[in-house]
């Protein structure tokens, strides 16, 4: 079995940052989703931009209390 490798990527360390919400939109790519675009606001990483990407419920679509999207 061949062994799947991933490029490196630029992240943010791990800690607290503040984070503007600039958008939010449904998607069905891979299942109910939301892709929410983010700011960062302040300190060394002040104005980078990202999406990220959260599950909504399979059955009714909309964001369960205590999920990852229901947090953001």
């Amino acid at each position: 079995m061949a062994e799947v490798q991933f490029m490196e990527k630029e992240l943010i360390e791990p800690g607290n940052q503040r984070l503007e919400v600039l958008s939010v939109e449904k998607t069905e790519t891979y299942g109910p989703q939301v892709a929410i675009k983010l700011r960062v606001v302040g300190g060394e990483h002040d104005d980078y931009t990202f999406t990220d990407y959260a599950s909504r419920d399979e059955d009714t679509g909309r964001i369960n209390q205590g999920s990852k999207a229901w947090t953001i």
